[in-house]
């Protein structure tokens, strides 16, 4: 058994996705490996141990097994990730993928299938994908597709701890086929402790939206990070089609770039809180939303939108409803905001150049220096802009019931003001004193505890 365990680890497959869990099996298995089984309807757990993209030998039979090596008396089945989604496709009912540290690439091409038998990963039912964390477990589509494609309205899929990398869409694609480089979905998506970079739409007709993510169903974004995706339409980020629902919560989006968007696009009804968007760039002239165009309603609550660009419209190129509160905005290039419709505040903004608000209220600042340091790692899933202690920002936002902690996760004072934007400032103390106070303050909702320590360094080089 060691001898096969080595030859299988050394040379058969790469160490980053060859699992332990491999079990040996006697060589009468294969003929039920082989031989399609009826499946009773309910959740089936399916544990990915090949990084090799291969398709499943018989879809729906309950056996994720792409392919087998067979060393008398011995059979070793092996399941990669589109064997895995090809059953859970099949079956019935929710089903659970188990993802391995290391990197899943796509390489059978091809367009034009829905069934996730070439080309990206396509999703029709219940489904829940698990990885090891940002930067620990990458689905790579290696530029030739996009990378998931949700296809059926009303599924709920969630995933974890994955980073989603190089999805790839060329320019001139048939309408059914456009948008959404690294995600389409159609269906109800949550994306908790994910990445998703270096995401690609080349084309520029009206459905090559979103390099990120183009959602045409319910989105939900929790601890994760777009950076680095490219559209040259609209979009960088995240494309919220009309009929979509977009809710964003303690997420980062920077460095990404688009014709129009470079961070998010939003036509439907889009909620953000504890949101931090940097450094993204429209590059259409024009007002065109450096970090956010909206067209539809838009609730930006307890964010940091800082140091986006655009021709106009730097931060935020608003053309109908959009309420903010306790939001900072700065050193934006192209101004903070600009558009054909008032942005409606509820209080506890700061606007560094006075450029987004008709009618503010008595707890909105202007005008002044919010003290902000560059985007880093400051704790928690993702990076933040940390305000100083003696930041104008500081207890002059409104108190939220339903906010409770800031974008790391960290308690809001007790004071009964909160800071402006997405970090709550703290006495001064040092770095490692912080880290160990952060320890305990994690929201109870997080879906992936075990990934809390993941290098985030690592997360945003791609392999």
């Amino acid at each position: 058994m060691k001898l096969i365990d080595r030859f299988a680890r050394n040379i058969l497959f790469p160490a980053k996705v060859y699992s332990q869990t491999s079990v040996l099996l006697s060589f009468s298995i294969c003929l039920l490996v082989c031989t399609t089984i009826p499946v009773a309807a309910g959740a089936n757990t399916f544990t990915v141990n090949s990084g090799y993209d291969v398709a499943d030998l018989t879809p729906g039979n309950g056996l994720c097994v792409a392919y087998l090596i067979v060393i008398p008396p011995f059979v070793l089945p092996f399941c990669t990730l589109r064997a895995a989604i090809q059953e859970t496709n099949e079956l019935p009912g929710p089903d659970i993928i188990k993802l391995p540290s290391g990197t899943l690439r796509i390489t059978l091409e091809g367009r034009e299938d829905d069934l996730a038998q070439t080309g990206d990963f396509d999703i029709t039912d219940d489904l829940e994908i698990r990885g090891k964390g940002q930067g620990k477990t990458f689905i790579n589509a290696d530029d030739l597709d996009r990378v998931l494609d949700i296809i059926t309205p009303g599924i709920k899929v969630t995933l974890s701890g994955v980073t989603l990398i190089h999805g790839n869409l060329p320019a001139g694609l048939p309408v059914d086929q456009q948008g959404g480089a690294g995600i389409r979905n159609r269906g109800d998506l949550i994306l908790s402790n994910c990445s998703l970079e270096n995401n690609t739409l080349h084309g520029i007709e009206t459905g090559d939206s979103g390099a990120g993510i183009a959602n045409h169903g319910s989105c939900r974004l929790v601890y994760s990070t777009l950076n680095d995706n490219h559209s040259k339409n609209e979009a960088g980020a995240v494309f919220n089609a009309s009929q979509g629902s977009l809710t964003a919560y303690a997420s980062t989006i920077y460095d990404n770039l688009a014709a129009t968007g470079g961070g998010i696009t939003n036509y439907g009804t889009a909620s953000l809180t504890n949101m931090t968007i940097s450094n993204n760039r429209a590059t259409s002239p024009g007002i065109s939303g450096g970090g956010i165009e909206n067209y539809g309603t838009m609730t930006i609550r307890q964010s940091t939108i800082a140091e986006n660009s655009a021709v106009d419209g730097g931060g935020i190129g608003n053309f109908d409803t959009l309420l903010m509160i306790n939001t900072l905005l700065t050193a934006n290039s192209g101004d903070n905001c600009n558009g054909s419709s008032e942005i409606t505040s509820q209080g506890g903004n700061l606007d560094d150049n006075s450029s987004c608000f008709m009618a503010a209220t008595d707890d909105d600042l202007f005008d002044v220096d919010p003290k902000i340091e560059q985007l880093r790692d400051n704790g928690g899933f993702t990076l933040t802009h940390r305000i100083y202690y003696s930041s104008p920002a500081r207890d002059k936002g409104l108190p939220i019931a339903s906010i409770t902690r800031d974008q790391r996760g960290r308690s809001h004072n007790g004071d009964g003001r909160y800071d402006i934007g997405a970090f709550e400032a703290a006495i001064p103390i040092t770095p490692i004193l912080e880290r160990l106070l952060l320890l305990d303050t994690w929201p109870l909702d997080d879906q992936n505890a075990a990934s809390r320590q993941y290098d985030k360094k690592s997360a945003r080089i791609a392999p």
